[in-house]
C-alpha cells in the first residue's frame, strides 16, 4: 500500500542518513519504525490489562512459587 505522510525536516534527513547506513530503502526504514512502535503500544497494552486485573482481582499467588519460597528460606542459616 502506498502512502503520503508529512515529516519534520530534521527527522527527514536523520531517517535518510539512517537508511543509508543500514543500506535500507526509505519505506522500508519507516515500515521497520513503524513495526517496532505497534509492538510497544501492544505489550504497554497488555501490561495495562493485566494490571487492571490485578487492581480489580488482587495479585494471584501461585501457591507452589510460595512453597518453594519458603523451603528455601527454610534452609538458610540466619
Amino acid at each position: 500500500m502506498k502512502t503520503a505522510i508529512s515529516i519534520p525536516d530534521p527527522i527527514f534527513a536523520q531517517a535518510e542518513q539512517l537508511a543509508a547506513r543500514m543500506k535500507i530503502s526509505r519505506s522500508k526504514l519507516y515500515v521497520i519504525a513503524l513495526q517496532k512502535l505497534l509492538q510497544e503500544h501492544h505489550q504497554e497494552h497488555i501490561t495495562d490489562q493485566i494490571n487492571d486485573y490485578i487492581r480489580d482481582h488482587g495479585q494471584p499467588i501461585d501457591e507452589v512459587f510460595v512453597n518453594s519460597g519458603l523451603r528455601e528460606l527454610r534452609q538458610i542459616e540466619w
